[in-house]
């Protein structure tokens, strides 16, 4: 009952979020889409803005999608690409208003929003490793080291997105990650 009805919360927030913007919903809109009381609402959620901290939530129930491919398919960079595209394909499903509160929320007060993606990272440094061996990656930097770049990589597109300076922010980052990984 009750992850129903705080997944219930954030799902509705999201579809508000994206209907009518962020500013203008109202924790008021919130409860009254989802048929709470403002009580309710704040036993399950401290703020409207910690809504923002569940972004990424759904992202890590893929995760099981890509160690099945990490298993069966040998073109490395390729699932690295899949796998940090997992991240833009979220960014650009909530747009770029909410994509930008998040980066608001998160630097107002780390929420640890960017940090829920444990699992992808764990992948994404095995997939790194292999790469190195089979040298289709050639860059002989810790698979740690090059994993943290391309997350840097990744959500430096996602802020130039935010602010307008690219249009196709997924171009922009496969651009970049082949960049590192296979120059």
């Amino acid at each position: 009952m009750y992850k129903d009805l705080k997944n219930n919360i954030i799902n509705t927030s999201y579809q508000l979020f994206m209907e009518n913007g962020y500013d203008q919903t109202t924790v008021n809109d919130i409860c009254k889409a989802c048929s709470i009381t403002k009580t309710t609402f704040y036993r399950y959620i401290d703020s409207k803005e910690e809504l923002l901290s569940y972004f990424f939530d759904d992202i890590n129930e893929r995760i099981d999608e890509l160690r099945t491919n990490a298993k069966i398919h040998q073109n490395y960079v390729q699932q690295i690409i899949d796998a940090f595209d997992l991240i833009i394909e979220h960014m650009l499903q909530f747009k770029q208003e909410l994509y930008c509160q998040l980066y608001i929320s998160n630097l107002k007060e780390n929420k640890g929003t960017f940090s829920q993606i444990n699992d992808l990272k764990e992948i994404v440094v095995e997939l790194i490793e292999k790469a190195q061996t089979t040298k289709e990656i050639k860059n002989p930097s810790s698979p740690q080291i090059i994993y943290n770049v391309l997350e840097h990589i990744c959500f430096g597109c996602g802020i130039q997105w935010c602010l307008h300076q690219i249009e196709d922010v997924r171009l922009e980052f496969i651009q970049s990650l082949k960049a590192i990984l296979i120059a």
